[in-house]
């Protein structure tokens, strides 16, 4: 039975959708690499970074991508925020809860306890 109910959700899924949260992924994580190579020191990675873009290239795609940056996010919420009442409404507020609760918040958890102080930790080596 269970095979058959998922079968069915994904029968429903709008794949512009997905390949539209991939992009708007990509793009965030491209925003995050300029800003981590620049020397606006926004990133917590500046203290240890080993090459920084030329200033003028670091304008340049500032200036390309700041129009898009701006839009990027919140298209992203905006999509998620589309997306959650049928998940909710199919999964029930506390299975729909716990669930995001699992894997988003304990990856979280271990990244921000664990994995980020041990790797600061090694790169101020």
């Amino acid at each position: 039975m269970r095979g058959a109910a998922i079968t069915r959700w994904a029968s429903t899924r709008h794949v512009y959708v997905d390949n539209l949260k991939v992009i708007l992924i990509a793009l965030v994580i491209v925003g995050h690499a300029i800003i981590g190579y620049t020397e606006f020191d926004a990133w917590s990675y500046a203290d240890v970074r080993e090459v920084t873009l030329a200033p003028v290239t670091a304008i340049v795609l500032f200036v390309l991508g700041a129009p898009f940056g701006l839009l990027v996010i919140p298209l992203l919420f905006l999509v998620a925020g589309l997306l959650t009442p049928p998940s909710v409404e199919r999964k029930g507020t506390g299975r729909f809860v716990g669930d995001r609760l699992l894997r988003l918040g304990v990856p979280f958890i271990v990244f921000a306890l664990l994995i980020w102080p041990l790797l600061e930790y090694a790169l101020f080596l």
